[in-house]
C-alpha cells in the first residue's frame, strides 16, 4: 500500500502550492526613513536632476524670457553700475528654471554689458556701450544691398540731425580744422584725375569732425563706426558724398556756415551734400560705379 501524501502538498508533492491546505501569508511592511536621511536623499536626487545635460523644450525662448525679466528687475529696482545683483543659483531659484537656462540668460546679458561677474560676489550690474555694440555687430548686419542702403540713410540722419548742435558747440580750433580739411580735399581732388583713397579719407575726417563738434561722444562714436565700415564694404564709393560733383565747394560752404553759427544754412548745404545717402542706389552687376553716380546725380 502506498503511503498517503503529506498534508499541504500539491499533486506534484510540492509543499505549500495547490492542494487544500493553508498557504503561507506574506506581509509587506513600510519602512520609514529618519527625517534627516530622507531630506539628504531628496537633496541628492534634486542635484542629480540638475546635473543632467538634457535639452529642455524651447530652451532658447526660455533663456530669452529670463533675460528680459532680469533687465526689467534691474530697471525697476533702479540699480546702478557695480550694484550687486544675485548669483546664478539665486536666479535659477527665483525664476524656477535650471542652472543651464539661468547661465544662458546671464551669458546673453553679459555680452550686452548689462551684467558682469565678480569673483566671490556673483553678478553685478554693468553699463552697456552702444558704440561698442554697434562696432561688434555692424559687420554681420550687411547681407544685401538694401542693408547697406539703410546704413547709408542712418548716416544721413545722424549728420543732418546733429548739424545744429555742431554749429552751436564747435570750438574755434575745430572750425579752423574743418576749413583746413575742406581746402585739403580740394587740393587732392584737383591734383588727381579721379577720386583717390586719400581724398576719401579726408572727406570722412571732415564729416567725423562735424559730429565731434556736437560735444556728444555717443553721436560722434556711432558715426565713426558707420563711416569706417563704409570704407571696407564692396562698392563703398557709391555711398560717399564724393559722388556729388559739387562736393568741393560744398565742403567749404559748410565749413563757413558752421563758422558763422548759421545752423539752417549748414543744414541745407549738408542735405544737398549728402543727398546720395538719403536715396542711395547701389552699384549693380554689369554697371560701373561711374554710371551709378550719374544716375544718382541726375535725380537731383
Amino acid at each position: 500500500m502506498k503511503p498517503d501524501p503529506p498534508e499541504n502538498t500539491d499533486s506534484a508533492g510540492t509543499p505549500g502550492v495547490g492542494g487544500d491546505g493553508p498557504r503561507p501569508r506574506v506581509t509587506i511592511r513600510r519602512v520609514s526613513l529618519p527625517a534627516d536621511r530622507a531630506d539628504r536623499m531628496a537633496r541628492m536626487a534634486k542635484k542629480s536632476r540638475e546635473q543632467k545635460v538634457l535639452p529642455e523644450p524651447n530652451s532658447q525662448t526660455l533663456a530669452n524670457t529670463v533675460a528680459i525679466k532680469i533687465r526689467k528687475q534691474i530697471v525697476e529696482r533702479k540699480l546702478a553700475e557695480d550694484d550687486l545683483f544675485m548669483t546664478e543659483a539665486q536666479l535659477a531659484e527665483r525664476f524656477s528654471v535650471s542652472r543651464n537656462i539661468a547661465r544662458e540668460a546671464v551669458s546673453r546679458l553679459r555680452a550686452l554689458g548689462v551684467l558682469k561677474s565678480r569673483q566671490s560676489k556673483g553678478l553685478i550690474v554693468g553699463r552697456s556701450d552702444p558704440v561698442l555694440l554697434l562696432e561688434h555687430t555692424l559687420p554681420f548686419y550687411n547681407r544685401t544691398d538694401d542693408d547697406l542702403c539703410r546704413l547709408a540713410q542712418l548716416r544721413y540722419t545722424l549728420e543732418v540731425g546733429a548739424i545744429e548742435m555742431a554749429a552751436s558747440n564747435a570750438s574755434e580750433d575745430q572750425i579752423e580744422k574743418l576749413r583746413a580739411l575742406a581746402m585739403e580735399y580740394q587740393e587732392e581732388s584737383d591734383a588727381a584725375s579721379q577720386h583717390t583713397v586719400k581724398a576719401m579719407e579726408i572727406e570722412l575726417d571732415f564729416h567725423c569732425l562735424i559730429l565731434a563738434m556736437t560735444g556728444n561722444t555717443l553721436i560722434a562714436g556711432m558715426h565713426q563706426v558707420i563711416v569706417t565700415y563704409f570704407q571696407t564694404v564692396e562698392h563703398d564709393e557709391t555711398f560717399h558724398a564724393h559722388t556729388n560733383p559739387f562736393a568741393m565747394w560744398q565742403h567749404r560752404a559748410i565749413a563757413e556756415a558752421i563758422a558763422a553759427r548759421d545752423a539752417e544754412q549748414a543744414r541745407a548745404l549738408l542735405r544737398m551734400h549728402l543727398g546720395g545717402l538719403r536715396d542711395p542706389a547701389p552699384v549693380h552687376a554689369g554697371k560701373s560705379a561711374g554710371e551709378t553716380v550719374k544716375e544718382i546725380t541726375s535725380k537731383r
